[in-house]
């Protein structure tokens, strides 16, 4: 009789449990569809590309080689433009800037691969077969087919002369903060799933353990970012890996590209308070929080990735550093977040940039 009633308590308190889910998932969608008229769940899948100018890719692209010059930018959602315009992306801007600058260049396309959430396990797989459920509902390439959910072609179909890989946040910021808690075998079982959507979820059911993570003491804090700062440095081994496996890519210039975010590990007070006021969709308790582990984390990116570079003989570009040297107020003007560039932001990336990819596509693109 007892063992029944803990059984059932256990179930009762489970049934609980999955309808506060539920219904914090109902309350967050119906707040993103009133800002934003469109829910995020949803979105995050495509199926909101119809109504909105935005689509998880970029631009539709062909596969098979051409006589153009083609650089593809691989990334996450700074690469994609968050909240911009695809005119107002870095990729785009840096294609202007490159076809205004280079007499032979006017045919030239820089194809913005960067995607919502991306990070290496999903660009690496992508190399070869390209998760359907990252193809908006308007066809992406001329050949959508399909088999187990996969497309038949991927980065490697692109004709590619040049890729720029800038991976950033994703692969740090989110296994850290999921810290060692009751949620993080759902949290990383959702993440392993590589979709969107279970990307959706992830936010959705485990974004309370930044709270968890910022009160984690300082032993168990340098233990963690070590061990996801080496899980970042394998996967990143394994896309490097991954690319130079594929006949079509393997003599494919590859560029490391470390983008910039808002945050130093120098903000002040006074920098806090202004960020909050300007952000305007912070509060100055999450910023403080960000400022306090994101700059860590981002230097130890920025430290792996050099160093593969060094050993992979790869071109490596720290464009972070440019943004850093800009005091905070004006570098404010640069962020629509404290991750994700504004249009200003993406207009400086692709200046910065343009000086770095110039000679590559010299000497890569007509030195054939």
């Amino acid at each position: 009789m007892r063992n029944s009633l803990s059984l059932s308590s256990s179930v009762l308190a489970l049934a609980s449990l999955l309808l506060s889910i539920a219904v914090a998932c109902i309350i967050l969608e119906v707040r993103y569809y009133i800002s934003s008229g469109c829910f995020y769940y949803w979105e995050l899948n495509g199926t909101c590309s119809s109504k909105k100018a935005e689509g998880i890719y970029r631009q539709p692209v062909a596969t098979g080689e051409s006589d153009r010059c083609t650089i593809l930018t691989l990334g996450g959602s700074t690469t994609y433009g968050l909240g911009l315009t695809y005119e107002r992306t870095w990729p785009y801007l840096l294609q202007s800037e490159l076809r205004r600058s280079c007499s032979g260049c006017g045919d030239l396309e820089v194809l913005n691969l960067g995607y919502l959430g991306g990070h290496l396990r999903q660009i690496t797989s992508g190399l070869t077969n390209l998760p359907l459920t990252l193809v908006p509902s308007y066809h992406w390439t001329t050949r959508v087919e399909s088999s187990r959910g996969v497309a038949n072609f991927g980065v490697k179909d692109l004709g590619a002369d040049l890729i720029i890989l800038s991976p950033i946040i994703n692969d740090t910021v989110p296994d850290y903060f999921l810290g060692e808690h009751w949620s993080t075998p759902v949290c990383s079982w959702l993440l392993r799933q590589g979709s969107l959507r279970a990307l959706a979820l992830t936010h959705y059911i485990c974004e309370f353990n930044l709270e968890v993570r910022s009160k984690m003491s300082g032993d168990r804090d340098a233990e963690r970012k070590f061990s996801v700062v080496e899980q970042f440095r394998r996967r990143l081994e394994d896309f490097v890996a991954a690319m130079r496996s594929i006949d079509a890519l393997a003599d494919v210039p590859l560029v490391l590209l470390s983008l910039p975010t808002l945050f130093t590990s120098s903000e002040k007070e006074s920098d806090l308070q202004l960020a909050a006021g300007y952000l305007g969709s912070y509060d100055e308790k999450e910023l403080q929080m960000q400022s306090r582990h994101y700059p860590t984390l981002l230097a130890e990116e920025h430290r792996v990735m050099q160093e593969l570079a060094s050993e992979h003989e790869l071109s490596y570009l720290p464009l972070y550093k440019l943004f850093h040297e800009i005091p905070f107020r004006r570098r404010l003007a640069n962020f629509s977040d404290s991750v994700h560039t504004s249009a200003e932001g993406s207009r400086l990336i692709a200046e910065k940039l343009l000086p770095e990819i110039l000679p590559l596509v010299e000497k890569h693109c007509f030195n054939r």
